[in-house]
C-alpha cells in the first residue's frame, strides 16, 4: 500500500511539475493596442456612408429599397457579432493573418487597405467576408488548415466575395425570385429554396475560381 502510494506521489509530482515547466508563462490570445473605426463608428454611420455609395441611376426602386435593407440589417448584425465578446483585436494570430492578405494583395494596395480581418473565438470551421470589408476568420479554421498556403487560398476566396459584393447580390437574386413573376415562375418553396441555393453556388463557384488565380498570381504555392 505504501508502494503504491508513493508511486502515485510520483506520478502525480511529475505531472505537476511538467504542467508547471510547459505551461507556466502560457498566456492565451489576448487584445491590445487602440480600437478602430469598425468600433467606435455606430451601425447608423456606417450605414449612411455606404448608401452614399449606391448608384441608384442603375437601379430600380425595388433593387434600392432591398440594397438599403440589406446595408442596414447587415451593419447592425456585424455590429452585433463585433461586440459579443468573440472578437479578437490586435492579436497575435490575427496579426499573422493580416501579414498573409498583405502578401497575397502586395499588387492591388487599394484593394487591401479596404479590407480588414479579425479572428473569431469561434469553434466552427469558417471564415466569412462582409460588404464593408470585414473579413471573420474563426480559430477552428486553424484546426484544419496545414499551410499558410491553405490560409492564403481561404482569404483570396473571401477577398473575391468582397471584390464582387456576392453578399447584395445574393439578396438581390432571392428578391427577384420571390418577387412576384418569379414566384409564378417557381410556384412551389422548394422550387424557390433550389433557385436560391443554385445562384449562392454559383457564387462560390467564383469565388474559387476568381481566389485560385489570386494564387497564383501570388508567390504561394
Amino acid at each position: 500500500m505504501k508502494k503504491a502510494l508513493a508511486l502515485l506521489f510520483f506520478i502525480s509530482a511529475s505531472i505537476l511539475a511538467f504542467s508547471q515547466n510547459d505551461f507556466s508563462d502560457y498566456q492565451g490570445l489576448r487584445n491590445s493596442g487602440t480600437l478602430n473605426e469598425d468600433f467606435l463608428m455606430s451601425s447608423m454611420d456606417k450605414f449612411l456612408s455606404q448608401k452614399d455609395t449606391i448608384n441608384k441611376a442603375e437601379m430600380t426602386r425595388g433593387d434600392q429599397r432591398v440594397t438599403e435593407g440589406f446595408l442596414l440589417g447587415s451593419n447592425y448584425e456585424l455590429d452585433r457579432y463585433f461586440f459579443n465578446g468573440r472578437i479578437l483585436i490586435n492579436d497575435e494570430v490575427g496579426n499573422y493573418v493580416n501579414q498573409v492578405l498583405d502578401e497575397l494583395l502586395k499588387d492591388e494596395p487599394e484593394l487591401r487597405s479596404e479590407l480588414r480581418v479579425y479572428i473569431s473565438r469561434d469553434p466552427n470551421v469558417n471564415a466569412l467576408a462582409n460588404d464593408r470589408g470585414v473579413i471573420l476568420v474563426n480559430l477552428g479554421l486553424f484546426n484544419k488548415i496545414r499551410t499558410e498556403a491553405e490560409l492564403a487560398f481561404i482569404l483570396a476566396h473571401e477577398v473575391t466575395h468582397y471584390k464582387k459584393k456576392h453578399n447584395l447580390s445574393s439578396t438581390l437574386n432571392t428578391y427577384k425570385v420571390t418577387a412576384t413573376n418569379g414566384s409564378q415562375a417557381v410556384r412551389t418553396l422548394d422550387g424557390l429554396l433550389l433557385r436560391k441555393h443554385s445562384y449562392n453556388r454559383k457564387l462560390e463557384f467564383v469565388a474559387d475560381s476568381y481566389g485560385a488565380q489570386l494564387i497564383l498570381d501570388s508567390d504561394y504555392s
